[in-house]
């Protein structure tokens, strides 16, 4: 006799990707005091309860954000005019008829309408502000797993084994607890759950449910053959070969129904 135990594993995992760089308009207030820019893993997340999933989120770094002069003005707040190439005016060529009779085409000038003459605009790159705000961000995600091991089944009913296996421990634990590892298949699982939240990912929170269910094998010798047979569950729900079917008492019982039933058989068919 032994017992045989099913184990189960949710994880929660948070997502933090490698910080990267982007740049923005600055805006009234998006500038912070000066502070030290601290590690990834030590910038606030939005607080979620366990097994929360979060889609993507962009989160800026706090203490990353500096001002720089925009690339694409330099700094002066405005570019030359694309329209006009600064000149200030466009050419336009329209068709005019002399009083002779013919007709050709006469080019005027007209004032620029994008820069109204100035032969500049307003950089569209910084919106004329001249600088722009550098930051650095990173994405951040929530997302939970579930992950199944068991002990060895070989030669059992797996079915019966799920269907009559009872809770033994349910809660919460500490996934690097050294206790939790002299067990070879929860060994498994929780090598396999600590490293199976993706890239860039780290475990939460881990729930473990362990159910068992007790295992009893019988060998024995029946009309001088061995056969083998086994209890499984507190119901000893019995699953082996079939020596021990009384066939000749199952034929008699079975010829019994069928005796019982065949008059009142026959007396619906009459009718």
């Amino acid at each position: 006799s032994y017992d045989v135990y099913l184990y189960e594993r949710r994880a929660d995992y948070e997502t933090r990707t490698p910080p990267q760089t982007r740049q923005a308009i600055p805006e009234e207030g998006s500038i912070a005091p000066a502070t030290r820019e601290p590690e990834l893993w030590d910038v606030p997340a939005p607080e979620l309860p366990p097994f929360a999933d979060a889609a993507p989120t962009p989160i800026a770094i706090p203490g990353s954000q500096h001002v720089i002069p925009c690339s694409e003005c330099g700094g002066a707040a405005n570019v030359v005019c694309k329209n006009c190439r600064g000149e200030g005016y466009i050419e336009r060529v329209r068709k005019v008829r002399d009083a002779d009779g013919t007709n050709r085409n006469e080019a005027l000038k007209e004032q620029c309408p994008i820069c109204h003459g100035y032969g500049k605009q307003p950089c569209p790159r910084c919106e004329g502000a001249g600088q722009l705000l550098e930051e650095k961000f990173f994405t951040w995600s929530r997302h939970a797993k579930q992950f199944f091991n068991e002990d060895d089944l070989t030669g059992l009913h797996k079915l019966t084994i799920q269907t009559q296996a009872q809770p033994g421990f349910s809660g919460r634990i500490d996934p690097y607890g050294a206790k939790w590892y002299q067990v070879a298949p929860l060994k498994e699982l929780l090598e396999t759950a600590i490293d199976g939240g993706g890239p860039n990912a780290r475990l939460l929170t881990a729930d473990l449910d362990i159910k068992g269910v007790p295992v009893t094998e019988v060998d024995y010798t029946y009309k001088e053959k061995p056969h083998s047979l086994t209890l499984i569950g507190f119901t000893d729900e019995v699953r082996g070969d079939a020596a021990l079917f009384d066939r000749e008492r199952a034929i008699l019982y079975g010829g019994l129904v069928v005796l019982t039933l065949l008059p009142a058989l026959l007396f619906f068919l009459r009718f």
